[in-house]
């Protein structure tokens, strides 16, 4: 199976789990970079969560423009900005002219395209010069696990597998901040991120199953699956689990165009 497309669809269920995510999201660097007036790119943009986000911050005065490749994300995206612009389009070859953007943004998409090299020269070649870029990714070595063989850990690997044998690269974190330089990108910085948010709470880590329960039930509808453990192991993450552990791991790279 190759994926051709976003491997866990659009529908309403998937549309509130990247909400949900991106209410976990650390962001401190990104609104670091953002600024009223700016004109910021959303690449993947998804629903809308995160564009929603930076409209706040860039205010009537600025812009947040969405690209994505569902139509039907990109519909829920224009009724959650309705002064926002969203257009079709692919991370590898952007639909904009050269320096149209202040900044470039993209969360959970480059484990997912074609050629993740093409996709770091789109997002400078849209930048301005002095510009930023900021790009998130997930990367599956760092998550852990405890206990390592609990319900949770084998749901991501499932989950991992179908996204190997699907193209995606699950480990992609890593090498976002070379593909960036070799890009062109300069004065990087670079930080792991937890999706737990450092708070390993209780209600946190319900969250963080639900997070792999979604993405195992939107894998199953989307693909047509029909496995008897996938159907376990979606059961099986429907609640907590006291005393299990859980870092789901990834990094964010941010740095300007020169």
């Amino acid at each position: 199976m190759t994926f051709g497309a976003y491997p866990l669809g659009d529908g309403s269920a998937e549309e509130k789990r990247l909400e949900d995510y991106a209410r976990s999201f650390p962001q401190r660097r990104l609104f670091s970079l953002v600024r009223p007036g700016m004109r910021v790119l959303d690449v993947g943009c998804g629903p809308g969560a995160m564009s929603h986000r930076i409209a706040g911050r860039v205010g009537s005065q600025g812009a947040v423009v969405g690209v994505d490749l569902s139509t039907a994300h990109l519909r829920a995206a224009a009724r959650r900005v309705p002064d926002g612009e969203f257009v079709l389009g692919d991370g590898t070859s952007l639909p904009f002219e050269d320096d149209s953007f202040d900044l470039a943004f993209a969360k959970l998409v480059m484990a997912y395209v074609s050629s993740p090299e093409q996709m770091a020269a789109e997002l400078l070649r849209v930048v301005r010069p002095g510009g930023n870029v900021v790009v998130a990714d997930m990367d599956g070595g760092a998550f852990l696990f405890d206990p390592a063989d609990s319900v949770v850990a084998r749901g991501w690997k499932f989950v991992e597998q179908m996204f190997w044998s699907g193209g995606a690269d699950p480990w992609i974190g890593r090498r976002i901040p070379g593909l960036l330089r070799k890009a062109g990108l300069t004065s990087m910085r670079i930080a792991t991120t937890d999706a737990c948010g450092h708070d390993h709470s209780p209600e946190m880590r319900v969250a963080l199953r639900r997070q792999v329960r979604g993405m195992l039930m939107a894998l199953r509808r989307c693909h047509e699956l029909d496995d008897p453990e996938l159907d376990l192991l979606v059961e099986a993450l429907d609640g907590d689990a006291a005393g299990e552990f859980m870092a789901m791991g990834g990094v964010t790279v941010s740095g300007r165009v020169p």
